[in-house]
């Protein structure tokens, strides 16, 4: 039996998170057993990759005043939230990943914590197989929110408490992490 690696995407405006992160599912399910927990709706014509289990969540995303909302009228808001959380955690203990791949948290996606650090003090709590938690990164992250300084404060603790490693999908000589993400305290986790 192959070693699974459970995998978290959340897309909320537009597809490049959702492409980026099923291209990864797909080369990774060459080697390893991939559940893909999808967080959004997945487009008509976007074929899902073959060898590749999907966990489809109650979709969630964000409405013109950036509020989050349910994307299925059948799940009010805090009650897709709550199931989510449920099935998050109900899906890594029966995958019993080697490794936890999450698309873009804790430097973007913040809104999603309540569902995301549950999983991970899940996975450092996990006695017999503790897996790796990787985040996964595109090349420049989005910068000018109102408190910059804060938000990568409160990512780059997050990082240093929970993460294994960061995965910055980026040519060095194009982009580095530390081109868009500057927290005054160390970044301790390897990139």
């Amino acid at each position: 039996m192959r070693d699974a690696i459970l995998f978290y995407c959340q897309h909320v405006l537009g597809m490049g998170h959702l492409v980026r992160s099923m291209a990864l599912a797909r080369a990774l399910a060459a080697r390893f057993r991939v559940v893909f927990l999808n967080g959004g709706r997945v487009p008509r014509g976007l074929p899902r990759p073959v060898g590749v289990e999907f966990v489809d969540l109650p979709p969630l995303g964000f409405d013109a005043m950036e509020r989050l909302v349910s994307r299925d009228s059948r799940w009010p808001l805090e009650r897709a939230q709550r199931e989510r959380r449920e099935t998050i955690l109900r899906t890594f203990h029966r995958v019993q990943p080697r490794a936890v791949v999450v698309e873009l948290f804790p430097f973007g996606r913040k809104r999603f914590a309540d569902e995301l650090l549950p999983l991970f003090d899940e996975a450092r709590a996990a006695r017999a197989h503790r897996p790796l938690l990787l985040s996964s990164l595109r090349d420049i992250l989005t910068t000018g929110h109102r408190d910059q300084v804060g938000h990568d404060e409160r990512a780059c603790t997050l990082a240093n408490r929970y993460l294994d490693a960061i995965l910055v999908h980026a040519d060095p000589h194009f982009a580095r992490l530390e081109d868009s993400f500057r927290p005054e305290q160390d970044l301790r986790v390897p990139v």
